[in-house]
């Protein structure tokens, strides 16, 4: 589990939120929000990974509890720091996965 203190609180329902925990993703999570990356080839065939801020997003929601309305009022700070943590919970064996 990872928290994140809010720069900006965020409205949800009518509550005011100042923190958000992550909790680990399940395969149920990756299954219906999508990897937080995703990979282009370039014209010259060179593949890379880019992060796909939409299943980040979602993933967000979904592990936090939050709505996507207050994922979406997220300052870009906020956002950010929950993307490295939701990307955090996919590294490890990365590599030997072929990412």
């Amino acid at each position: 589990m990872t928290t994140i203190e809010l720069s900006k609180p965020l409205k949800d329902n009518d509550k005011s939120i100042t923190s958000v925990t992550l909790r680990e993703p399940t395969g149920t999570d990756v299954i219906d929000c999508g990897m937080p990356w995703c990979f282009r080839t370039d014209d010259e065939g060179t593949s890379t990974r880019h992060v796909d801020t939409k299943a980040v997003g979602f993933l967000i929601s979904r592990l936090t509890g939050i709505s996507m309305m207050a994922v979406h009022q997220m300052a870009v700070p906020d956002f950010m720091k929950a993307n490295n943590a939701v990307i955090g919970f996919f590294s490890t064996g990365a590599t030997a996965a072929g990412a």
